[in-house]
């Protein structure tokens, strides 16, 4: 309801790219999405769900970038994206599950994420307490949400 043919998206956390096709798909070949994770296994997944998962020609142009999503505004500008998703915890089928999202760097990602999302636009933030760290860092993303002035957001 939100994104539009054309328009730029951010999955903060590739994982298994799930919510990157889904941007995909929703801004169209004429639009962008960028695409964050830590893990090249994820950005292997992602490139692999993107490619098969839409038909030829129907693509956006697609950046995925083997970083910490903290990078967010320094990667993909400022008021530039409609859609900033987060899906927080660990790669979902991963054999080590100690490579998990932390609320130190999640912070930082949501903090830029206020700068890359455009007027209008939307941040979702799901959070997966399951992990170690993932009622901490749950709990640092709600206290940092909740201190938002609901005039401005």
């Amino acid at each position: 309801m939100v994104l539009r043919p054309g328009d730029t998206a951010v999955d903060a956390t590739c994982g298994n790219g799930h919510d990157t096709l889904f941007l995909a798909q929703a801004v169209g070949p004429s639009g962008h999405v960028h695409g964050f994770d830590i893990q090249e296994a994820a950005l292997a997944a992602t490139r692999e769900r993107v490619g098969s998962g839409l038909p030829p020609g129907a693509a956006p142009r697609l950046a995925l970038h083997a970083t910490c999503h903290s990078r967010l505004q320094e990667l993909a500008g400022s008021a530039v994206a409609r859609v900033v998703a987060f899906n927080l915890g660990y790669l979902p089928g991963a054999g080590d599950k100690r490579i998990v999202t932390a609320a130190s760097t999640t912070v930082a990602a949501v903090e830029a994420a206020f700068e890359v999302v455009m007027p209008g636009g939307l941040i979702t933030i799901l959070c997966y307490v399951g992990h170690p760290g993932g009622q901490e860092e749950y709990e640092a993303v709600r206290d940092l949400v909740a201190a938002l002035s609901p005039s401005y957001w």
